[in-house]
């Protein structure tokens, strides 16, 4: 835990962002971290996000924020491939050595 309180410390020296930053409010401003870069290490997971979910909770901000910004988000849906694509190759292989047979068949008897 050594770990995660260093990082809660580091934080929290940062600074608390205020109305010189300029901007609206987002989560972290009053952490001191650029717009996006709060939910970025809450998606993160690991002993950094547990660290800045303390200091934000000391910052005031509301725990559905907090839980809302650690929820990874939807991944888009993969296209199906078509159905001529995702069905098994056709294995020629007993066709390939039938014929080979056969024409040494004919080759063979060609030669009488």
């Amino acid at each position: 835990m050594a770990f995660g309180d260093r990082i809660k410390g580091a934080l929290a020296n940062l600074g608390t962002g205020g109305a010189t930053s300029g901007g609206g409010w987002y989560l972290g401003k009053n952490a001191g971290l650029q717009p996006g870069q709060a939910a970025n290490i809450l998606k993160a997971g690991g002993p950094g996000a547990i660290a800045l979910q303390f200091l934000l909770r000391d910052k005031g901000v509301p725990e559905e924020e907090i839980q809302a910004a650690s929820r990874p988000q939807r991944e888009r849906p993969q296209r199906q491939r078509p159905a001529r694509l995702s069905q098994p190759a056709t294995d020629y292989t007993p066709l390939l050595i039938g014929g080979g047979v056969l024409l040494a068949a004919i080759l063979l008897m060609g030669k009488k």
